[in-house]
C-alpha cells in the first residue's frame, strides 16, 4: 500500500480542518463514537480539539477508498493522549460543508506511524 507524502497528508488536514472549525460543520458518524470518546475520559469537543491538532506526524494510512461511500476516501490517524492510544479515522467526503470524524475509539492494536520515529510500531 502506497504512503501519502507529507503534502498530501497536510492538504487532506487543511480542509478538514476548515470544515471542523467551523461552527456546527463537525460530525461523528457513528453514534457509537459518543459512548467511545466518553471512554477516552474526554468530551466531544476536546475530541475535536484532538482532531483539530493532528499533523502528518500523527498519520497511520490513508487515502483508502471507503468500504461504505466508493467515491470517497477515509484517512487513519493516531493519537497519544496520556500513554493511551487513540485511533482516529476521518473522511475526505465534505458534501454539505461538513467534516466527517468515522472512528474516534481506545486503538484496539498497535499503531504504526510512518513518519513518526519516536512512536514506531
Amino acid at each position: 500500500m502506497k504512503i501519502a507524502t507529507p503534502q498530501e497528508i497536510n492538504n487532506f488536514l487543511h480542509v478538514f480542518k476548515f470544515y471542523a472549525d467551523c461552527p456546527g460543520c463537525f460530525h461523528l458518524v457513528d453514534r457509537k463514537d459518543l459512548k467511545n470518546i466518553a471512554t477516552t475520559g474526554l468530551t466531544f469537543a476536546q475530541a475535536r480539539e484532538v482532531i483539530l491538532q493532528l499533523t502528518y506526524i500523527d498519520y497511520i494510512k490513508g487515502p483508502v477508498v471507503d468500504m461504505f461511500y466508493k467515491d470517497y476516501n477515509v484517512w487513519e490517524f493516531g493519537q497519544e493522549l496520556e500513554d493511551i492510544g487513540i485511533y482516529i479515522k476521518l473522511s475526505d467526503n465534505f458534501d454539505h460543508k461538513m467534516a466527517k470524524c468515522i472512528s474516534f475509539h481506545i486503538a484496539k492494536h498497535s499503531m504504526t506511524y510512518p513518519y513518526n520515529k519516536k512512536r514506531g510500531k
